[in-house]
């Protein structure tokens, strides 16, 4: 459609910043006044990323029609729509760089890094992150927080791992002494094993030492995008007298699809977006993570944002990466307006419509205007920066080192006197006395190894190929695998007082768990691998459909050995039905051991124990029906179950009528996910052992379904 709306011209951009990308592309000069000078203007420049939307006085802006929203196709505004043309094009350029050594240039070119690691360094605050930075300067940027506020309430959407938390405790305890503050947070659950890796940040450090605070909805999977959680989230937040803040931190790995990141985020965005204004108390402000503003579903979010706050803003703070398409949409001042909820219960309806919340037509020509340029003032941002930092790629310049070290000190004296970050008491710190940074370890940080080009064409292949490629990775992932605590042992008992069975069974119920895409008890490398190799197999293994399938569990009476079948795992059809056979066929096993004579044990071949309630079947064996465990370490990989309790079997059959008791009252779509506290299996060296456990069968699996 044609565009009533003219593209501002390259003229608009400051000439000090084509000068600048002159100076350093194309002559480097000596590091001299001159240039030094042009240096300071340009860390003057990353605190000056901000976009503010002007508001009519007059005639304030209002929402359309109720019966019109999501009811006409989805639009484009043509100038957008070429500024996206301009960046992808931009982007595109980086098609064939190593992923890996691209990070490294741009992470050794930027700004940031230093930052962080004098915040680190100088006060010593509770999880620094980038995260925790972001969002002090976007508080503090924006003071969000009232100067007289005697209370404070906030809630965190999509938050994991939790350092926006951390870092809104540091600003409160250093600029509002001792106000009183609650807060509550959500995002995908890191133990809920139904979630993919692509969607969810599995470090769960913060997590774990504050699960209270954690609301993971009524199905236990943290999904936003949920209603039943929509309504679990509004639900506890109604238990606060108010609600000042809301965050909303969250996105999708788009890694592999760079150009459609807008498109893919839009549902979470919305939801993010419908689930705050639905818990925001009059005044209140919202912070939104979001990255391009190319779209029709970005035009019509901020425009709902717009009517609904006094105060509209796009920050790009200094600590987020200079390179990439994020940043934070701070909304201030809600205005709650007259029968907003159906507004937003309609709204939610359609998260993954395909039409316009509104029409073109119906929104204010000077407000997509506003947004057209805020849009090209940041994707003029990006480019700049991807620009230059493919000019030095593999490049050595040493008046453009001076010139990065020049700034990149300055940007650091900056932020600090911007800021005025000082440490806080370790009383005030949320985990006061528990080191979650240096005293415990993310096991999963995100692996993205190879250039675009390279990751496309291999999830193309099949048929040989596809199994060189894989026979390769396993290669590689078993010459590098990971050994965390070696000293560890299954058997190893928790800390803290022992408790009865009784006192220990505590059983939680959620979604149903039909494919497993993740795990907090295995390397998620692995655990992706085995994914990979078992959905390549389901191609080469095909049994005809009159053939009998071989059983999925053997029990051997003469050693005691209950093997599973690794080829008919691969086939399973449901996760949840395969863990409830297991244990009923344990529980059958368990049960006739004394009828077995001078057998006290019980061998399991091939358990693979990915997921809450597996691993804590494994403790609940070792800790309340046998003496303890033990395993091999050589294939074939076994569990030995052995010396038999005298209330072993009647502890067994306490859980499995809780079990029974507990599905019987849920419907068909959930289940049990935990027969124990999941706390209570990151204690001691069971957690590491079984982490090594699961590492070696995983590098098993595979190997056999590639061998065959």
């Amino acid at each position: 459609m044609p565009s009533r709306h003219n593209r501002p011209g390259r003229s608009n951009r400051s000439s000090r910043d084509m000068n600048w990308s002159k100076l350093v592309r194309e002559k480097p000069l000596g590091f001299g006044r001159m240039l030094r000078k042009e240096a300071d203007w340009a860390v003057e420049q990353q605190f000056k990323k901000k976009f503010q939307f002007r508001r009519p006085v007059e005639h304030p802006p209002g929402l359309p029609p109720l019966e019109s929203v999501f009811t006409v196709p989805a639009y484009t505004v043509d100038q957008l729509q070429k500024d996206k043309s301009d960046l992808n094009a931009v982007k595109n350029r980086l098609n064939d760089f190593e992923i890996g050594e691209w990070h490294q240039h741009t992470r050794r070119r930027s700004s940031l890094f230093p930052i962080l690691q004098e915040l680190r360094h100088r006060i010593r605050g509770e999880f620094v992150t980038q995260a925790f930075a972001k969002l002090y300067e976007c508080v503090a940027a924006y003071e969000l927080v009232p100067g007289d506020a005697a209370e404070f309430y906030s809630v965190h959407l999509c938050e994991a791992p939790g350092a926006f938390i951390t870092g809104l405790n540091h600003y409160l305890r250093l600029t509002r002494g001792d106000i009183r503050w609650q807060w509550f947070a959500n995002t995908l659950n890191p133990y809920y094993e139904g979630n993919s890796m692509g969607n969810m940040i599995t470090d769960d450090r913060f997590i774990l030492e504050t699960l209270d605070r954690w609301c993971f909805g009524e199905d236990c999977t943290g999904d936003i995008m949920k209603r039943e959680n929509l309504d679990a989230i509004t639900r506890r937040a109604s238990e606060f007298p108010m609600v000042n803040l809301v965050t909303a931190d969250g996105s999708i790995d788009c890694l592999d699809v760079p150009e459609s990141q807008e498109e893919h985020v839009a549902p979470l965005h919305l939801a993010e977006a419908v689930t705050a204004l639905k818990m925001l108390t009059r005044g209140g402000s919202f912070i939104l993570k979001m990255f391009t503003m190319f779209e029709h579903t970005s035009v019509d979010l901020l425009y709902l944002l717009y009517v609904c706050f006094d105060e509209l803003n796009v920050f790009k703070p200094c600590t987020s990466k200079p390179g990439n398409s994020e940043v934070y949409v701070i909304a201030k001042g809600y205005r709650r307006p007259d029968g907003i909820d159906a507004y937003l219960d309609r709204m939610f309806a359609n998260l993954s419509s395909t039409k316009a919340m509104f029409d073109l037509a119906t929104l204010p020509e000077d407000f997509v205007e506003q947004v057209h340029r805020c849009a090209y003032m940041f994707l003029c941002f990006q480019q700049d920066v991807i620009e230059h930092n493919i000019h030095y790629y593999r490049k050595v310049d040493s008046e453009e080192e001076q010139k990065l070290e020049w700034v990149k000190s300055q940007m650091c004296r900056k932020f600090f006197d911007v800021y005025r970050i000082k440490p806080i008491r370790p009383s005030e710190a949320i985990l006061n006395g528990v080191d979650i940074v240096n005293g415990s370890v993310n096991i999963n940080p995100r692996d993205h190894t190879g250039t675009y080009n390279e990751r496309s064409t291999n999830s193309s292949l099949s048929g040989d190929l596809k199994r060189k490629q894989l026979r390769d990775k396993l290669k590689n992932l078993t010459l590098n695998k990971p050994r965390f605590n070696p000293r560890s042992k299954l058997n190893d008992r928790p800390f803290g007082p022992r408790k009865t069975c009784h006192e220990l069974i505590s059983l939680s119920c959620g979604k149903t768990i039909e494919t497993l895409y993740s795990s907090k008890f295995a390397t998620l490398s692995y655990v992706k691998f085995l994914s990979e190799v078992i959905d390549a197999a389901a191609t080469w293994n095909v049994l005809p459909k009159d053939e009998p399938r071989p059983p999925l569990f053997t029990l051997t009476r003469a050693t005691y050995t209950l093997k599973i079948d690794i080829q008919m795992y691969a086939a399973l059809t449901s996760y949840n039905l395969y863990e409830k056979e297991l244990f009923r066929v344990l529980l059958k096993s368990i049960t006739e051991l004394p009828l077995q004579e001078g057998i006290d044990h019980l061998i399991v071949e091939n358990w693979l124990p990915l997921t809450q309630f597996s691993a804590g079947l494994v403790f609940f064996l070792k800790t309340y029906v046998f003496d303890g465990v033990e395993c091999t370490s050589e294939p074939p990989i076994q569990l030995k179950f052995y010396g038999l309790k005298t209330d072993g079997i009647a502890s067994l059959q306490h859980l499995n009528e809780g079990l029974q008791s507990e599905d019987s009252r849920e419907s068909p779509a959930k289940t049990v996910l935990g027969i124990v506290p999941i706390r209570l299996l990151f204690d001691g060296g069971f957690y590491y052992a079984l982490l090594n456990y699961n590492n070696r069968l995983c590098l098993q699996y595979c190997s056999e379904l590639l061998g065959k």
